[in-house]
């Protein structure tokens, strides 16, 4: 069914004041309408002036006499795909459009508008409002207003209601809009405004610019926002005063809501400031502009780093720029250290293979199933750790009674405890220490939550500080011995496999460092059930923390044995 009432659109008006107008003249308020016609209350939370979807389009055209057309040229589609290149040309995403914001359902940000048009009777909301670079109205030559100055809302006749349909009331505190008092527009500024905003909706650009290479639309716009960024980066350092004073600009502008937001988010005046200086810097000429930013000393990569996209015209200045980066000595590339592969392994292997013995060449001896012992056999008895474990054991039987841990997690909480233990008692000190904790840690990363609950536990019962947050970051480091040196020592190894005053963890510190050229800490103790054997790739490997170490099953059995 077509609208009772249909009110023609204003030139240059948007979508959402035509919308506004046709709801308040067929007896409605905005959020009704909206509803009757989209069929969702979410119509307001999306800003329809950037771009309309297929469906809204349909919706709207069925109650309208409009065509498809019409309505999209109510949007600011039709601009953006002229003003920008099309990598970049997307509404959503442009950084000359005001967005309004939303926090929840509520917008941080409103229309702009001008307080005296409110006054008249063919009021609307210009497309022109919605672009970051007018910060006044053309007729009024006033800058236009975004907030309520009685309560500081935003301004949104989406939201008024059908029984109070005056557009210049506040819809919050019904504060009369039409009161309020503003700054004349500075004169270059304006016509800078009027200047863009011509060449946008108008598609002409006549190279009124000096600065400009070319008579390009993208470019234009592509360089102001480059410029935009880098004056903004400028002003906050004082060592390039010198460019504000060779423009004519004194720094005297202080920014009320700071200088880190993006220009489309400042209060008008901040943009009127901004837009004072990019006039000046355009109506330069290009050698202008290249000799002041070679008097700064503004180097190529500061000059670039603002922005992502440049235009032709940046990409000239910059070229002329110097280059700090050449000047820097060349920055050293660090080989990542990682375990060696299977075909290098093997290769190192057949120089060593004739030392090893062939009992262990023709017999394969199988790996201990990896199971946590009891503790009657996995921990001596009447040691530090067997207490540590029998009162755990009893704090954990506690947390399942009380429901705060499951029966399960305190199985595996126990079981990880265990091993931890266990992994403690390869040392010579009887004593936990932070070089035991940091080693299994290094080893066992993903135990190290459940590690944590049971060091706090020794803390609240036994008064034993170990520091879990100070472990440090894996990082694997080469041998301080020379390859030679490594070959030498596995070769006696292997001759005198059945040596008492070599530990087990020398046997696999030695053997890595010889296959794979990394030097294992040595509070890091590394026995049998660190080798893992892959049924996929059939072959074995010695896990420590995420990196795997290829071992040839020669050495395995070597190992085992």
């Amino acid at each position: 069914m077509k609208l009772a009432i249909e009110l023609k659109p204003y030139f240059n008006e948007t979508l959402t004041s035509w919308i506004i107008r046709n709801s308040i003249a067929n007896g409605t308020d905005p959020k009704s309408f909206a509803l009757s016609v989209f069929k969702t209350h979410s119509t307001w939370y999306k800003d329809i002036d950037r771009q309309i979807s297929e469906e809204q389009l349909y919706l709207l055209c069925s109650v309208t006499s409009l065509t498809k057309q019409q309505i999209i040229n109510l949007t600011l589609t039709s601009l953006v795909n002229t003003v920008v290149s099309k990598d970049l040309a997307n509404p959503f995403k442009w950084g000359f459009i005001i967005p309004f914001g939303l926090k929840g359902s509520v917008r941080t940000s409103g229309f702009s508008f001008c307080p005296e048009c409110l006054d008249e009777g063919n009021y609307c909301l210009k497309k022109e409002w919605k672009l970051a670079w007018c910060v006044s109205c053309t007729k009024h030559k006033k800058l236009l207003v975004t907030n309520c100055p009685n309560c500081n809302q935003p301004f949104s006749p989406h939201l008024i209601e059908y029984t109070s349909d005056k557009i210049y009331q506040c819809t919050n505190c019904t504060h009369d809009l039409r009161t309020i008092k503003t700054k004349q527009v500075n004169g270059e500024v304006l016509e800078l405004q009027e200047e863009l905003s011509s060449i946008a909706f108008n598609s002409k650009y006549n190279n009124d610019f000096p600065l400009l290479i070319n008579s390009d639309i993208k470019d234009l716009f592509l360089t102001i926002e480059k410029l935009i960024s880098f004056c903004r980066y400028a002003y906050l350092h004082e060592k390039y005063n010198t460019f504000f004073q060779e423009i004519a600009i004194e720094k005297l502008h202080t920014f009320q809501e700071g200088n880190n937001k993006s220009f489309s988010r400042l209060n008008t005046e901040d943009r009127e400031f901004i837009l004072l200086v990019i006039n000046k810097v355009l109506k330069l000429k290009l050698d202008d502009i290249i000799s002041l930013l070679q008097k700064i000393e503004i180097s190529k990569t500061t000059f670039l780093k603002t922005t992502i996209h440049t235009s032709k015209t940046i990409q000239y200045i910059a070229s002329n720029l110097k280059d700090t980066r050449m000047n820097k000595p060349a920055r050293k590339v660090f080989k990542k250290i990682e375990p060696k592969n299977k075909y290098e392994v093997n290769d190192l292997f057949n120089d060593i293979e004739k030392h090893i013995p062939e009992a262990l060449l023709n017999t394969e001896y199988s790996l201990p199933k990896k199971q946590y012992m009891k503790i009657q056999s996995s921990l001596k008895k009447g040691t530090s750790y067997y207490n540590f474990i029998t009162h755990y054991k009893k704090y954990l039987n506690m947390q399942v009674e009380m429901s705060i841990v499951s029966v399960e997690h305190e199985k595996k909480i126990f079981s990880l405890t265990i091993n931890f233990l266990i992994y403690c008692q390869n040392f010579k000190d009887t004593k936990l220490s932070v070089e035991m904790l940091h080693g299994y840690i290094w080893i066992y990363p993903k135990h190290r939550y459940i590690i944590n609950k049971f060091i706090e536990f020794l803390s609240n019962n036994y008064s034993i500080s170990l520091c879990m947050s100070n472990i440090p970051l894996i990082k694997l480091q080469r041998p301080k011995r020379s390859h030679e040196i490594l070959k030498s020592r596995l070769i006696k190894l292997l001759q005198n496999n059945n040596s008492k005053l070599i530990k087990e963890s020398q046997y696999f510190r030695i053997v890595i460092g010889y296959l794979h050229w990394i030097d294992i800490p040595t509070n890091i103790y590394i026995n049998i059930s660190n080798i893992k054997f892959n049924k996929v790739k059939n072959n074995y490997y010695i896990n420590l923390n995420s990196y795997k170490f290829y071992i040839p099953i020669e050495l395995v059995n070597f190992l085992i044995k």
